[in-house]
């Protein structure tokens, strides 16, 4: 089925002028988990273009009285649009609703996982409060980079306070700050739509976004965590200028760590002060009991080359030796050891929407000079949807539904979450009993114990979860005939399959504004995808057909979580504008 355009493009060849109104959101300034946002553009701005419409605001994280410290951050992928689970867009003041996504966070990271490259990194580290690899947290002992380690900047953070000359003792947590930040909205009448929105003739727009919850936004710098990539975390030195060990039972007040992994100089420390440390063996997977807890009370410059950040703490001991490697071969790291009741919280303030007023000359007039005479306008806006479908680790073949009630769908795009429980902030933090991304993380010291690499986006991106093959089912035709295979893919160890990579490929260069351009997260973030057109001149009339997803699993190793799968679709929704009457078609 074709379908050409509908409506003017922003780009058509007229003279247009742009100015940027903010707008503020309504009631409370103030939002917190599981709140609602609203904001309404009303129909004095006649026309505005989505695309570059943001949404501005300034977000802090507070940690409760109580909590150890740590440097949360939120998560280095989808930044600031990880904090909204769903959006809503309305024509009007809430009148006619236009568009709906649920689990839009989750939208989010399919976005920016693989719509993505170092550019784009940059630029969204430096608008949207996401990560971006930089050499001052570079791993130097076989690890992976990682964009989730910026150990000496924090848009959320004050900077260490360490004097350039003469480092002298940090004795306190470095505090939050307020983070201000501008993100676009993910959503067809917004940063999908490359056309002028004809506001005037909707009686305005209404952005309603709901609050995530906390326990779900907050992360921490991988170079902290036990389960993560634990060849990255600070190597113990010694205990003294000589490198001399921890012995079992000697009660210490202060340590060193070494160069490894960056740690050059205190500024690069990922840990804060207040903070309770564990230690663990990389050759071994031992860990060490201190008693009483080993809790930071100050860092310092270490005054030696070799070990460069000095750690005081109050007398405690170890439960076993902690042996020094000197300068030759690393093997004990220390981790941040959080309590099960860790809370903090963030706070969205000073929230508005900067919307860009187009000046259209010529066509206000004559618009609604047509819709007084009985005219019709309509507008395609290219929109997503998500339905859900469940299953448990004893289906091993499995059908999945797909609820695609649209006229003009384009692709499908399935994410297997991980739904085995509801994580707690320190189980999603510390990725402790999460899923199992692989085993790839290098261990430079030991043959026996792997370093294991969990995540800790729980909820938020797909996993592998040992599947074999899938087809789908589109209007009772298996499609594509054969299996496509995915036992690579979505294995710890092994490569890709390729007939995996080119399907997702297609779907995703199918759905609106998510070129693929990178499959680096093809397992940390696995998803299955469909295209159901050719080109951006063809749609596919769902209404009314059997679509579902089969899946197989066939591995050795079973599935080792429950799913929740989230169904992206795809689609181009029209709205009919006639009078007073607005329509859409889904």
């Amino acid at each position: 089925m074709s379908r050409s355009g509908t409506y003017w493009s922003v780009g058509d060849k007229v003279n247009i002028g742009q100015t940027d109104i903010e707008i503020k959101c309504e009631g409370s300034d103030q939002f917190k988990s599981s709140q609602v946002i609203g904001i309404f553009i009303p129909p004095s701005i006649s026309f505005y273009s989505g695309r570059d419409t943001t949404l501005n605001f300034d977000i802090e994280i507070k940690v409760p009285a109580g909590d150890d410290p740590s440097k949360y951050t939120l998560d280095s992928v989808t930044g600031a649009n990880g904090l909204f689970s769903k959006a809503v867009v309305y024509a009007g003041n809430r009148q006619t609703v236009l568009e709906t996504l649920d689990h839009y966070s989750s939208w989010c990271s399919v976005k920016y996982s693989y719509d993505t490259n170092d550019s784009i990194k940059s630029r969204r580290a430096m608008t949207e409060g996401s990560g971006e690899w930089l050499p001052s947290g570079r791993g130097d002992l076989g690890t992976t980079k990682s964009i989730q380690n910026n150990t000496m900047f924090s848009p959320y953070m004050e900077q260490a306070n360490f004097q350039t000359e003469n480092i002298g003792l940090v004795d306190s947590a470095v505090p939050f700050v307020k983070a201000s930040v501008s993100i676009p909205i993910h959503m067809g009448m917004f940063a999908n739509n490359p056309k002028a929105v004809p506001n005037v003739l909707m009686n305005g727009t209404y952005l309603e976004l709901t609050c995530e919850k906390d326990e779900r936004v907050f992360r921490v710098l991988d170079s902290t965590a036990l389960y993560r990539k634990e060849a990255l975390n600070p190597v113990f030195y010694g205990v003294d200028a000589i490198a001399g060990k921890w012995a079992s039972g000697a009660g210490e007040t202060e340590f060193f760590t070494g160069r490894w992994n960056s740690q050059n100089d205190p500024q690069h420390s990922p840990f804060q002060v207040g903070e309770e440390l564990g230690c663990h063996s990389l050759k071994t997977g031992a860990d060490i009991t201190f008693t009483p807890a080993l809790k930071i009370t100050g860092i310092d410059d270490g005054g030696n080359p070799n070990y460069p950040i000095k750690y005081t703490c109050a007398s405690t001991s170890p439960n076993a030796d902690i042996a020094s490697p000197g300068l030759t071969e690393p093997d004990w790291v220390f981790y941040s050891k959080r309590a099960t009741t860790i809370a903090p919280k963030y706070e969205l303030s000073n929230v508005r929407l900067v919307v860009r007023q187009l000046d259209i000359e010529g066509y206000e007039k004559g618009v609604m000079s047509k819709m007084k005479s009985g005219g019709q306008i309509l507008y395609d806006i290219p929109s997503v949807a998500c339905g859900l479908t469940s299953q448990t680790t004893g289906e091993l073949q499995a059908t999945l539904p797909i609820d695609c009630p649209h006229a003009k769908a384009r692709s499908v795009i399935c994410m297997p979450t991980d739904n085995n429980k509801q994580y707690s902030t320190q189980e999603n933090v510390d990725s402790n009993a999460t899923y199992l991304i692989d085993n790839l993380e290098f261990n430079p010291v030991s043959t026996v114990y792997g370093t294991q690499n969990y995540s800790d986006r729980s909820g938020l991106c797909g996993i592998g979860n040992n599947l074999t093959s899938y087809n789908f089912v589109i209007d009772q035709k298996i499609v594509p005939s054969r299996r496509v295979l995915t036992n690579k893919s979505s294995s710890k160890t092994l490569g890709m399959n390729a007939d995996h990579i080119i399907e997702l490929e297609k779907s995703l260069n199918q759905s609106h504004e998510c070129p693929a351009r990178s499959f680096a997260s093809f397992r940390s973030n696995f998803l299955l995808g469909r295209a159901l057109t050719l080109d951006d001149n063809t749609v596919y009339d769902g209404r009314g057909k059997d679509m579902r997803l089969l899946v197989r699993y066939e591995e050795t190793d079973q599935p080792e979580k429950n799913m929740l799968w989230k169904m992206f679709i795809s689609h181009i929704k029209t709205i009919s504008i006639q009078g007073d009457s607005i329509n859409v078609e889904q």
